[in-house]
């Protein structure tokens, strides 16, 4: 009997050390990939947002409100079984900066494509 409780618990814990340390891996590796690209996102917002003319304040590029690193574009209509589909790549592997500008009068979501560096301004 004790045994099996001694053999559970470290189970437990082994499992819980694993999530523990892949959890931190992958935060870490989020924050170093927005770290990186973030100079280049900016200014492909800016850009993009300047040619489908949103107006917003000069500091809301310097400064967005949240970044944040998305894996996928779910809105593609692509499924998971559908791998030879030439957008199946951007579906469920590109990664992809959602950035929320600050002080925008109205809700704006750019979104920067690290693959193409590409951006696109959305209004919600």
């Amino acid at each position: 009997m004790w045994l099996r409780i001694v053999a559970l618990t470290a189970a437990v814990l082994l499992a819980g050390k694993i999530g523990y340390r892949e959890m931190m891996y992958r935060w870490g590796t989020g924050e170093v990939i927005v770290a990186t690209y973030k100079a280049r996102a900016l200014k492909a917002c800016a850009r993009d947002a300047a040619a489908q003319r949103v107006r917003l304040p000069a500091s809301a590029w310097s400064e967005p409100e949240d970044i944040d690193i998305v894996i996928g574009q779910p809105n593609l209509r692509v499924f998971f079984w559908h791998v030879r589909d030439a957008l199946w790549k951007a579906r469920y592997l590109n990664p992809y900066l959602h950035i929320r500008p600050r002080g925008a009068e109205r809700f704006v979501l750019c979104e920067y494509d690290i693959v193409n560096a590409t951006a696109s301004v959305h209004r919600l």
